[in-house]
């Protein structure tokens, strides 16, 4: 199942549409005195720097995430597409789900002290958006990846966790079975 978030940044595009024209603005005023010449261009290449920025992080960018089932897994994948040039930004294994919760102010919080040694990473295509986290154990330490919420696809994660979880039991359960048989032979 793939989800990419709808743009919803009307106040987002109107603030890299403002920093841009006030950067252009200030480029073209020539004032007498050479230190505001100074001061204004300094201050309009900040401005088109942060509008740029901006533009490409917010409009230009696009987030899919995608979750592939295997035979006794899921795939986890975000792609990140900028233009026309599309490339996966992670790929997890369902299986190494260490957490899934909402991702709210103190969460970041509690994650640092529930795990240690965690990164955080955030793809999300809107700047004020809901959003999840999903904590995946990766050989030692932690990645925290945040997501933006969607119900119908929160609903089949949570129905891919369940299920991973519910198999990874039951293989346990028939290894520990095997073993008991092993040793009394």
């Amino acid at each position: 199942m793939n989800f990419t978030p709808k743009r919803k940044n009307g106040n987002m595009r109107a603030l890299y549409l403002g920093l841009l024209g006030l950067g252009l603005i200030l480029m073209v005023i020539n004032p007498q005195n050479n230190t505001r010449r100074t001061a204004f261009v300094c201050i309009s290449l900040i401005a088109l720097t942060a509008g740029i920025y901006l533009m490409i992080r917010y409009e230009l960018t696009t987030y899919t995430y995608i979750l592939n089932a295997k035979e006794s897994d899921f795939d986890f994948f975000v792609d990140k597409s900028t233009g026309k040039r599309g490339n996966y930004v992670c790929y997890y294994k369902i299986s190494d789900v260490a957490s899934f919760l909402p991702y709210e102010k103190e969460t970041k919080d509690e994650l640092v002290k529930k795990y240690t040694n965690i990164s955080f990473y955030t793809y999300t295509n809107n700047a004020s958006c809901k959003t999840n986290v999903l904590v995946f154990g990766n050989h030692g330490h932690y990645d925290a990846v945040i997501i933006e919420r969607d119900e119908a696809y929160d609903e089949y994660l949570k129905n891919a966790i369940a299920l991973v979880k519910e198999k990874k039991a039951q293989l346990k359960d028939e290894d520990d079975d095997e073993e008991i048989i092993d040793t009394s032979i």
